[in-house]
């Protein structure tokens, strides 16, 4: 393992399609690592929190691992449904009308990308 340098560097260690590997985490007040199995998995999320949502690095033949026959890939979980209920609606003969509900995939697009330029300009109204 790598020196720590903050506390809660982690690391999967012997992932492979056949294995699901170690977790490993720094913990500063054992001044150790704390090694537990990883649980790949979705949670939900009710704001844009882009510093704890995962991204997906390989969008092409994504990482895996095969338990009981089982293929669970590391990175992305398939949604096979959602389900909404209603609990209130205020006022007499509200109807509930669902517009759009769509997942968001965040990929890091490094490995494709040569090269990019942004070219926007910036104004105020009134001034």
């Amino acid at each position: 393992m790598p020196i720590p340098v903050t506390n809660g560097e982690s690391y999967i260690v012997g992932s492979s399609t056949e294995e699901i590997g170690l977790l490993y985490t720094w913990n500063i007040d054992l001044d150790d690592w704390e090694i537990k199995t990883p649980e790949y998995g979705f949670s939900l999320l009710e704001t844009d929190d882009t510093k704890r949502l995962g991204i997906v690095k390989k969008l092409t033949d994504p990482d895996y691992f095969i338990t009981n026959g089982i293929k669970t890939f590391r990175d992305i979980v398939f949604i096979k449904g959602l389900r909404v209920v209603i609990e209130t609606l205020y006022g007499p003969d509200n109807t509930f009308d669902l517009i759009e509900m769509s997942p968001r995939l965040k990929a890091d697009m490094s490995l494709y990308t040569s090269q990019y330029e942004i070219n926007k300009s910036v104004s105020l109204e009134g001034t």
